[in-house]
């Protein structure tokens, strides 16, 4: 079981890092589990093509009998992982990822693969437990980008409206300082290409 486990995660590591130079978003993590499902459920067809040339090859004598083992011990395996494989690949087929913000979108996936994997992986309580957890610290670090953005905005609308203030009372100290400012403000919007 765990040498399953492991091999997963071996493989989502592997897909997701391998020759990438750039991130891979949820829909090509989910454009990936519609070619394993497609290779998953040809992977009989191989196991078939293999037990010929096994068969073939045994035949002329070209491999023993402890080879035959060996290949027939791995195909056993193939037969017993395939339908976890195919589940595992289904749930994140079927995850919902439709969502703007990708970080929850991949919790999201990951989720999906767990419950996908639970009828024989043993980590699925702590493994959900660990996403739900990460889906509430980054709401709360999305939570807080938020409220410092609205501050930030409000701080810079103060700012706005001291420099109006200011703006509006040196025009009526002076009155040529009205007309100037105004066609610099015109300048400089023309320099901007602002109307």
């Amino acid at each position: 079981m765990k040498n399953l486990i492991m091999l997963m995660v071996c493989v989502l590591l592997a897909v997701g890092v391998a020759g990438c130079e750039e991130e891979k978003s949820t829909s090509q993590m989910k454009e990936f589990a519609v070619q394993a499902e497609k290779w998953v459920a040809s992977m009989d067809e191989y196991q078939a093509v293999a037990g010929e040339m096994l068969e073939t090859a045994k035949t002329h004598g070209i491999v023993g009998d402890t080879v035959v083992k060996k290949v027939e011990k791995v195909s056993e395996e193939i037969d017993r992982v395939q339908p976890q494989i195919a589940d595992v690949v289904a749930a994140m087929i079927n995850a919902d990822t439709s969502g703007d913000d990708e970080v929850t979108n991949w919790v999201k996936l990951i989720q999906a693969a767990n419950q996908g994997s639970a009828p024989w992986n043993p980590y699925v309580i702590p493994i959900a437990a660990v996403s739900e957890l990460a889906l509430l610290l980054w709401g709360l670090i999305k939570r807080k980008q938020a409220v410092d953005n609205k501050q930030e905005a409000e701080k810079n609308r103060l700012k706005y409206q001291a420099h109006k203030q200011g703006a509006k009372l040196t025009a009526l100290e002076n009155p040529d300082f009205n007309a100037k400012l105004y066609r610099n403000i015109g300048d400089a919007r023309a320099n901007l290409g602002v109307k």
